[in-house]
């Protein structure tokens, strides 16, 4: 039986974008673009399938909109064109990484060459919890713009839902633009406060000269 539509779980898709029985649909009709491995098999934990990450769990079927904790600082809009500055206001974009992952570092140059402005959150060994409930899944690359969360690398899927957000199909980055750095997306604990020096020794008194001046 169809439950009902949630909003509150089922956030509306971006207005044009692919939804998810149009990515199916797409899906049969022949092989796309490259994938990152994690649409090729589901594998408990974290798992190094050749150069890309995989963090697998079952893949959900609706996109989901990322949680508070995993959002990212929004981009600095500062000197951004019109266009541009709509677009990063209604949709930020976010991408979540890892090192060694293939399908990351595709995205990621995709993104440049477009002139997309965009968070980068770095997920670690040890993060996959934090990814779980910023992403609702445990597989890289993952790429949110806005409510909408798409898994894995593919260019045409992604270039579909940034048409869709109205972002600039050509780069319109002025020349000075700068990217923001890379970010953990669990920032690594404080440092422990150094240890307080060891109290100086009391200085040792010389004894006193034996009667006489005779001194041993």
């Amino acid at each position: 039986m169809n439950r009902p539509a949630d909003p509150a779980r089922d956030p509306a898709p971006l207005p044009g974008a692919p939804t998810p029985v149009d990515t199916a649909r797409a899906a049969h009709a022949g092989p796309g673009p490259t994938r990152s491995a994690g649409f090729a098999r589901h594998l408990p934990g974290w798992c190094l399938v050749g150069s890309g990450l995989l963090l697998a769990l079952p893949a959900l079927g609706q996109p989901r909109a990322a949680a508070a904790d995993g959002a990212a600082a929004a981009v600095s809009t500062a000197g951004l064109p019109m266009t541009l500055r709509a677009a990063v206001g209604r949709y930020p974009v976010t991408l979540y990484s890892a090192r060694s992952c293939s399908g990351c570092d595709a995205g990621r140059q995709y993104l440049r060459s477009r002139g997309i402005p965009f968070i980068e959150r770095v997920v670690g060994d040890n993060d996959g919890e934090a990814l779980q409930r910023a992403t609702g899944g445990r597989e890289l690359p993952v790429l949110t713009i806005g409510a909408q969360v798409l898994r894995g690398y593919q260019a045409e899927t992604w270039g579909s839902y940034l048409d869709a957000a109205a972002y600039p199909k050509q780069s319109q980055l002025p020349a000075n633009y700068a990217a923001p750095a890379p970010q953990p997306l669990v920032p690594p604990p404080p440092a422990a406060a150094p240890a307080a020096p060891a109290p100086a020794p009391a200085p040792v008194e010389a004894p006193p000269p034996a009667p006489g001046g005779i001194r041993f």
